[in-house]
C-alpha cells in the first residue's frame, strides 16, 4: 500500500464512530446504534454558532464555550485537505465507506450521523445525498443534530419524504442545554428562545420526527452565573436544581420524546479549558451527575433519560470526580475507590436503563461514603 492510499485510509476511518447499544424510545429496548461523522465545514464552519475563535472576554460572538468541534473540523481540513473544505462527494464517498463497513459486523438498526454541528445547516442537495446513503443502509433510524432554528416544515418534510417510503424513522435532537433562558441566552449564548424550542417540537411531531434534547449538569463557570444571577452563592445546589429542572423542561414543557444528561466536560481546544486551566471552572461531581439522575427518573412519566458518557475523541482533559475538584482526565485510571464506584453506579444505568437498580444501589453508595465529599480531606 503506498503513502497515499494510507492518507486516504485513514481521513475515512477516522470518521467511524463506533458503535454501543442504544435504548430505543419505539422499540422500548435496547438496539444497535452506530456512529459515523462526516467533516463538512465551509468559511464559517459548520454550525451557526460557529462565528470565529474566542477573544477577550465578549461571549456575544463566539462559539459554544464547551464545544470542540470547530476546532475537529478545522484539525480534519489541515490534516487532509490543506485546509480547505471537504469536497461534498468526498463527504459522501466516505460515508458510504463507512456505512458499508458498520454493515459487515451485523444488521445495523440505528445510525447517527453528526456533521459537527446542525444538520439543516447542510446546503439541501447534500443533505439530501447523505439521506440517500442512510435509504440504501436499509437501517430502520437515522439519528441528526440541529438547533431549533433551522427545523423548518419545508426542511423536515424535505428528508421525510425520502425517509418515510422506507419506514425509517428520523430523530433530531436539539442542545436546549439548560431551560433556563437567562443562561441559555445570555451565557451560552445558545440563540434559540423558549417559544423557537418549543415551535420546533411542534413541527418535527408533525412530520412524525422523534426529537430527544441534551440537559448539561453545571453548564458554565459559577462566575458566568453570577452574571445572570447573582443570588446564586451554592452553585453546587444551583447545578442540581438546575439540572433536575432541565430535564423536566425537556420531557414536560417542551414535549420532547427523550432527554440526553451530561456533566459538561472540558474538551481540549476549548474556551472551557482556558478557564478551567485558570480555575475558573471546575466540571459537575460525580456525586451531583448522580443526584440528578435519581431525582429525575423517580419523576419521570416513562420517556427515556440517557446517560451520556464521561468519554470523547479527542479525549476530555478533565471529567467529573468526587476526589478533585477540577476533575480527572478521561482516560485517569488511578481512580478513588468512591470515583469508582459512582462510576459503575452511572455505568450501570447507562447500560441498562434500569430505574429502581439504580435506585436501591445510589441510596447504598450515598450512605456508604456519606455523599463521597467528606473523602476530600483524607486525600488532598
Amino acid at each position: 500500500m503506498n503513502l497515499v492510499q494510507e492518507v486516504v485510509d485513514e481521513s475515512t476511518a477516522i470518521l467511524y464512530g463506533g458503535d454501543r447499544k442504544w435504548f430505543d424510545v419505539h422499540e422500548k429496548d435496547f438496539v444497535r446504534m452506530t456512529t459515523l461523522y462526516v467533516p463538512y465545514g465551509n468559511e464559517r464552519g459548520g454550525c451557526p454558532d460557529w462565528r470565529g475563535a474566542w477573544k477577550g472576554t465578549d461571549i456575544t460572538k463566539m462559539p459554544c464555550v464547551f464545544c470542540a468541534l470547530p476546532n475537529a473540523v478545522k484539525e480534519y481540513q489541515q490534516a487532509f485537505y490543506d485546509g480547505a473544505p471537504v469536497p461534498h462527494e468526498e463527504i459522501v464517498a466516505k460515508l458510504m465507506h463507512n456505512i458499508a463497513v458498520a454493515g459487515r459486523e451485523s444488521d445495523m438498526h440505528t445510525l447517527a450521523i453528526f456533521n459537527g454541528g446542525s444538520f439543516l445547516a447542510m446546503e439541501p442537495d447534500l443533505q439530501l445525498k447523505i439521506v440517500a446513503c442512510v435509504v440504501a443502509a436499509k437501517v430502520q433510524r437515522l439519528v441528526i443534530e440541529s438547533r431549533a432554528e433551522l427545523v423548518t416544515d419545508d426542511a423536515v418534510a424535505r428528508i421525510m419524504r425520502e425517509l418515510a417510503p422506507y419506514d425509517i424513522k428520523l430523530t433530531v435532537r436539539i442542545g436546549v442545554e439548560t431551560q433556563d433562558d437567562k443562561v441559555r441566552m445570555h451565557v451560552l449564548r445558545k440563540g434559540h428562545v423558549r417559544k423557537t424550542l418549543i415551535r420546533a417540537v411542534q413541527i418535527l411531531h408533525a412530520h412524525g420526527v422523534t426529537v430527544g434534547g441534551y440537559a448539561l449538569v453545571a453548564p458554565a463557570p459559577h462566575s458566568w452565573i453570577l452574571r445572570v444571577h447573582p443570588q446564586v452563592q451554592n452553585y453546587e445546589l444551583w447545578a442540581l436544581d438546575e439540572g433536575v429542572a432541565t430535564v423536566h423542561a425537556i420531557l414536560d414543557e417542551f414535549d420532547m420524546d427523550e432527554v440526553y444528561v451530561c456533566s459538561t466536560c472540558v474538551a481540549p481546544g476549548t474556551y472551557l479549558e482556558k478557564l478551567w486551566q485558570e480555575g475558573a471552572y471546575e466540571p459537575a461531581s460525580l456525586t451531583l451527575i448522580a443526584e440528578v439522575l435519581a431525582k429525575t427518573v423517580v419523576t419521570n412519566n416513562k420517556k427515556p433519560i440517557h446517560l451520556l458518557p464521561l468519554k470523547d475523541e479527542p479525549a476530555f482533559v478533565a471529567v467529573s470526580s468526587n476526589h478533585s475538584r477540577s476533575g480527572v482526565h478521561q482516560n485517569e485510571t488511578k481512580l478513588h475507590k468512591h470515583d469508582r464506584q459512582f462510576r459503575a453506579l452511572l455505568d450501570f444505568y447507562r447500560a441498562t436503563m434500569e430505574i429502581r437498580p439504580f435506585l436501591r444501589a445510589h441510596q447504598l453508595l450515598r450512605h456508604d461514603v456519606r455523599d463521597c465529599t467528606l473523602c476530600q480531606l483524607l486525600i488532598d
